[in-house]
């Protein structure tokens, strides 16, 4: 009965979600590099660009966002390889390296994401790129219960100026559930943990967007 519980919980972040407000985020898909956040005293940088085979950076993917809408990521890409920004999937949050960003909940609560350093590397021999997204902590609040965890997702595949990136994508998260008058309890794996997933995601002809995410 207790696991049971603790799905269901797990399982409200992607189907009830966040209140339903409309959160106005205004990003800009430029060539500025992005920038730790203010006061953040980590020594980590933000991106980490590994170019093989050339020294630049593929100036076509840093011309619009990259999406997969039904699982919810996006990606938009700097110039010099570096990102932006992301989309995350776990509550189609709006996210920046190293950034921490807080989230009106229903009852009045709120769920905390704290990005980590995210890599990327481009192979000009192979046309592949790879993107590591380190989420170092959430901290989500539903109801009286508390979800706590951090995660790592991997995305490697082919990418072409025709608009898609036909990528492998491999996600690890670790969850523990905090359930009033319970033991903490770890969050059993989703099926797809650590599993390859063709994920294919398009290139939106967008240069300057605001996002009205719905929580």
């Amino acid at each position: 009965m207790r696991y049971c519980l603790i799905g269901v919980l797990f399982a409200s972040l992607f189907i009830v979600g966040c209140e339903n407000k409309k959160v106005t985020k205004a990003v800009s898909v430029d060539d500025s590099k992005p920038q730790t956040i203010q006061g953040n005293t980590s020594d980590k940088q933000s991106c980490i660009v590994d170019l093989v085979g050339t020294d630049k950076f593929p100036a076509f993917i840093a011309k619009g966002v990259w999406r997969n809408r039904k699982t919810g990521w996006e990606f938009a890409f700097n110039k010099d390889g570096s990102l932006k920004w992301i989309q995350y999937d776990m509550g189609k949050v709006i996210i920046k390296p190293l950034e921490t960003v807080e989230v009106p909940m229903k009852m009045d609560k709120t769920s905390t994401y704290k990005a980590g350093e995210w890599t990327i590397s481009y192979d000009a021999t192979t046309q592949e790129l790879a993107v590591i997204i380190n989420i170092d902590s959430y901290h989500l609040e539903i109801g009286d219960s508390v979800v706590d965890g951090h995660s790592k997702d991997i995305f490697v595949g082919e990418i072409s100026e025709d608009g898609t990136w036909n990528a492998y994508w491999t996600s690890y998260k670790h969850s523990v559930a905090k359930i009033p008058g319970q033991k903490p309890r770890e969050i059993p794996n989703d099926p797809i943990y650590g599993k390859y997933q063709d994920l294919v995601l398009t290139q939106g002809d967008v240069v300057y967007k605001t996002y009205k995410v719905d929580y």
